[in-house]
């Protein structure tokens, strides 16, 4: 049948328990159990409960106070009732400490969630936007390409112009002057074409190298969330430095 703490002292003073109530114990004597409420540890980033529970803050103070050997009876007596006064107010210290800690943990629970989803939706963006990159790559390339076709058409044209004979019809003057009309017109329309696909590719691969910050961003959170989850120190990747990423508030 479990006994209170200063009832088991009291028995150890009648003689029940070994020594008196402040005699001196010898080596290797076995100090009295003590049977005070142990918080619930905090569970580990793993999901699994740590197997070794940490000690209670009653059970910290009262493992120094029944090492005190007392031989004066007033302080024996003032001893027992400390332990009674201390016992109360800890154990509602302890019980608010676990509170407090499985606040915190849920706390950091959620964050882990949110941010594994965080990370899991941008890595799913980035073959799609690879694609995308590469595709917008192409179509500028290609229109590039055209461009400088374009260009050299209406060189070739001018040149051809240029070089008319002295004794060339108004009808051959005309269509060397349509031509490069025309073939400006095309080049024009090329310049444009390719300044769009231009614009079109710098936007994909923005999108492409912002996704990926935030998912290396994303990344060295997470890495921050497990290490306080599992009461880790975190260091930043890219610093080396011990980092403060998250806090439970």
């Amino acid at each position: 049948m479990f006994k209170p703490l200063i009832q088991r002292l009291d028995d150890m003073h009648h003689g029940n328990g070994g020594g008196g109530f402040g005699s001196v114990f010898p080596a290797g004597f076995g100090l009295p159990e003590i049977s005070a409420p142990v918080p619930e540890a905090q569970v580990a980033f793993t999901g699994q409960r740590p197997t070794k529970e940490p000690n209670s803050i009653l059970g910290e103070a009262l493992g120094r106070l029944i090492h005190l050997r007392p031989e004066n009876d007033k302080l024996k007596t003032r001893l027992k009732l400390i332990i009674s006064e201390v016992t109360q107010v800890l154990q509602k210290a302890d019980a608010l400490a676990e509170e407090i800690t499985q606040e915190g943990w849920s706390i950091l629970e959620r964050k882990h969630e949110a941010i594994l989803k965080t990370g899991r939706d941008l890595n799913a963006q980035i073959p799609k936007l690879t694609k995308q990159f590469a595709e917008a790559q192409r179509e500028w390339s290609t229109s590039n390409e055209q461009k400088e076709q374009r260009r050299q058409d209406l060189l070739t044209y001018t040149e051809r112009k240029r070089n008319l004979s002295q004794w060339s019809t108004k009808q051959e003057i005309q269509d060397a002057d349509d031509a490069v009309e025309n073939a400006r017109g095309a080049y024009r329309q090329a310049i444009e074409t390719e300044q769009q696909d231009l614009r079109e590719m710098a936007r994909a691969e923005s999108e492409l190298e912002s996704c990926r910050a935030n998912l290396a961003e994303a990344s060295k959170v997470e890495l921050a969330i497990s290490a306080e989850m599992s009461g880790l120190p975190f260091f930043d990747p890219q610093t080396g430095l011990s980092s403060q990423v998250v806090s439970q508030s």
